[in-house]
């Protein structure tokens, strides 16, 4: 006899992709990358382009890339950090649905599909900034940037939400193809030989003598008594 397996489990898979969303949510709010010169020369910058430092040098402790860069290297760090924003921001949406459709017990296709789609956009947004700041605010080849900042919670954190976004996508695309397999359940019907009593009726519904179908005790063709 096979062993039913239980499929419980599926019910569960949206929490997976809410932390997915979750630490992808975070990406927005913490900074991305910061420099750390000691307690009093800190700087802070989110992938929206806003920064925040404690520098006792610094004009101005809050800013905008136009306060942080000279031209053209402040365009070139809004627009990385542009780029990166909208696409944690899609991902945050798209992980948000398949964990809503999950939820409320839809389709687990779509929860796959949404779910991966929005772990692989989770990752692309901080590899993205940091490869584009990398190459293009640079002076003679030496990044400018990555060398008086590292990377901070806000660009770790998207990544690791990407990959449990993408975990969770792999579980509802596995949850879809047991939905698939599973048909409605065939009745076949075993052959039954009739009995005695249906063979006796059977044969009596016609008339011996001529053939006719009986309607009554007498045979309304030849006038036979059934």
């Amino acid at each position: 006899m096979a062993q039913m397996i239980s499929t419980d489990w599926v019910q569960h898979i949206w929490k997976i992709t809410v932390v997915g969303a979750v630490l992808t949510l975070f990406g927005l709010i913490l900074p991305a990358c910061y420099s750390d010169f000691g307690p009093l020369d800190e700087t802070y910058m989110w992938f929206f382009g806003f920064w925040s430092t404690t520098s006792e040098y610094a004009t101005q402790s809050t800013g905008w890339p136009s306060d942080f860069y000279v031209d053209p290297y402040d365009s070139r760090l809004m627009i990385g950090g542009a780029v990166a924003t909208v696409l944690l921001f899609i991902a945050l949406i798209l992980m948000a649905t398949a964990s809503t459709t999950g939820r409320q017990g839809g389709s687990n296709k779509v929860a796959a599909g949404t779910s991966l789609f929005g772990g692989i956009l989770a990752i692309i947004g901080p590899v993205f900034y940091y490869y584009y700041l990398d190459a293009e605010i640079a002076y003679y080849g030496v990044s400018v940037h990555w060398t008086f900042f590292d990377q901070s919670f806000g660009y770790y954190l998207p990544i690791i939400g990407g990959i449990v976004g993408i975990i969770g996508g792999i579980a509802a695309s596995y949850a879809f193809t047991l939905e698939s397999k599973v048909t409605p359940e065939r009745v076949i019907e075993k052959y039954q030989p009739p009995t005695k009593t249906q063979v006796d009726v059977q044969r009596y519904r016609f008339c011996a003598n001529c053939g006719a179908e009986l309607v009554g005790p007498f045979c309304r063709e030849c006038g036979t008594k059934a």
